[in-house]
């Protein structure tokens, strides 16, 4: 049987630079289904962030290097939109090539409906979990206007809405995303509060 070439993926958000987290089970993986790596490429970006140049590479490299596979740690490391996924997901089994996720242990090369049914689900949670988000924290926001709080633009930001921003960067939204939500808050402010916070070490 032919030895499947593979092209490993990996997104990291800057709230989590660990990149041996995600390569380090795909290797191993690899190793025990006798892939052959053929290339590995690592991403910077949040979940939400549509532009991602390393995962372009990535799949031109499956054309370039004739790989089999894109395999990636889960599902959201490609995205959290279902419909840009499927498109990856289709785009590639019509070149006959397939992509492999470890945490749910779905093998997306043929049409397989128990693993599309799956796929559907999983995405479907991840962009239900961020809506859950948003909403908690434009009632959080809601009901300390009730109370009298000052929503504008603070001079000084409280550690309550530092979690806040942690929590949802940490979830993969966006600044951009954050500061619309978090309506307190600049872009520029949440970009600095994320450096701060992991340049302490406080996630």
């Amino acid at each position: 049987m032919k030895q499947r070439k593979v092209i490993l993926y990996v997104r990291v958000s800057i709230i989590d630079l660990n990149i041996q987290n995600q390569l380090v089970p795909m290797r191993k993986q690899c190793e025990l289904r006798d892939f052959k790596i053929v290339g590995e490429f690592i991403e910077h970006a949040s979940g939400s962030v549509e532009d991602r140049p390393q995962l372009r590479k990535a799949l031109a490299a499956m054309v370039t290097a004739d790989a089999d596979v894109l395999m990636v740690a889960a599902v959201d490391r490609l995205g959290r939109s279902l419909s840009h996924v499927l498109k990856l997901v289709e785009g590639l089994r019509k070149q006959g090539k397939g992509i492999v996720t470890i945490r749910e242990n779905l093998d997306l090369s043929g049409n397989s409906p128990q693993s599309d049914l799956m796929l559907h689900v999983m995405l479907a949670l991840a962009q239900f979990e961020l809506e859950i988000l948003r909403e908690r924290t434009r009632v959080a926001l809601a009901v300390a206007k009730l109370k009298g709080k000052k929503l504008g633009r603070p001079t000084k930001i409280n550690s309550e809405i530092e979690d806040t921003i942690m929590e949802m960067h940490g979830r993969g939204v966006s600044t951009r995303e954050i500061s619309r939500t978090v309506t307190t808050v600049s872009r520029a402010t949440v970009q600095a509060i994320i450096k701060k916070r992991i340049k302490s070490g406080i996630k």
